[in-house]
């Protein structure tokens, strides 16, 4: 009783897949043609990546514990992404670009440069790499382009370390050059007194005495 209902079910499925055969078949032959027809016509974007690692190595040396200044990528995401949209870092990558001319007013400046905004993305990938991603519809001058942006980024990123590199150096160099000063007088002050009292120097005491 069983079998034979099932047989039924199967045998009415399949006589309603074959009266409907050709609106099955149809899609299956179809959705190829169409599918490349909207590859070939659609608008190509192609994508680029970089990584960037930021490692503070003075943080791992005990005499450069104190001049070290932590990247804290991870909170202050969301400003090194405003950085990277920002305006002094893309005018500068399209003037380099020659994205950007004289002749241009304000804007079309403002529109070269917001088009080069939508194009980039960056997201932190761990705790110190962070990934740049720039899409465009020509992969010309890609690598170029990301270049720019992330040199210019990095520059920006470690701009505060730095600045206390060097006037950590700055400082060091003065304190090293008035150590030498103090010890150029010292070492004057010692010969004069050798030269003046020249017989009263341990070495010759014992003879003067005897």
């Amino acid at each position: 009783m069983i079998r034979s209902a099932l047989v039924k079910n199967i045998s009415s499925l399949l006589w309603a897949g074959w009266r409907r055969r050709y609106l099955i078949a149809l899609p299956i032959f179809l959705m190829p043609f169409i599918g490349l027809s909207v590859g070939l016509l659609s608008a190509k974007k192609y994508e680029t990546t970089t990584t960037i690692l930021f490692q503070e190595a003075s943080e791992h040396n005990p005499f450069l514990e104190d001049i070290a200044i932590a990247t804290n990528l991870r909170s202050r995401m969301e400003a090194l992404n405003a950085l990277l949209h920002s305006r002094h870092i893309l005018a500068s990558v399209a003037w380099q670009r020659k994205l950007l001319n004289e002749e241009m007013d304000e804007q079309e400046k403002a529109q070269v440069i917001a088009e080069l905004s939508r194009a980039l993305n960056a997201k932190l990938v761990g705790d110190n790499l962070i990934k740049i991603s720039y899409r465009a519809e020509d992969k010309t001058h890609m690598k170029e382009t990301l270049s720019m942006v992330s040199m210019r980024f990095v520059e920006r990123v470690l701009a505060p370390q730095r600045s206390s590199i060097i006037q950590s150096e700055s400082f060091l160099a003065q304190e090293l050059e008035s150590r030498k000063a103090d010890l150029q007088t010292a070492e004057k002050a010692l010969a004069e007194y050798r030269n003046k009292f020249a017989s009263e120097l341990p070495t010759l005491h014992s003879a003067n005495v005897s």
